[in-house]
């Protein structure tokens, strides 16, 4: 909220998106993305392609950057923040609805 208050704020270092059958654009099961300043890489499950874009030099995402052995690390290390992500979501959000199971 501060951000929309025009407060001092500290933005978040990455944001993520889930989106469940995607079958309009892509056929896919699920797909997740992951953002940061500079880099956007989205996951599609069960699935060995992928995006990967540098957004500082390829605003519009263009040139997907997936399979270039040049940018291997950067794609390793948005995987393991997407993995983290997703473990940190199971563990704060364990006891939703445990009331009703």
């Amino acid at each position: 909220m501060s951000a929309l208050k025009n407060q001092a704020w500290n933005p978040r270092e990455y944001v993520f998106c889930e989106q469940v059958a995607d079958t309009n654009l892509t056929g896919t099961l699920m797909e997740t993305m992951i953002r940061s300043e500079k880099w956007k890489l989205v996951y599609f499950l069960k699935e060995t392609a992928g995006q990967l874009f540098d957004l500082e030099k390829d605003p519009e995402e263009r040139n997907n950057l997936w399979d270039s052995i040049e940018h291997k690390i950067i794609k390793q290390e948005l995987h393991d923040q997407l993995r983290d992500w997703y473990i940190e979501s199971a563990y704060h959000t364990r006891n939703w609805r445990a009331d009703v199971r």
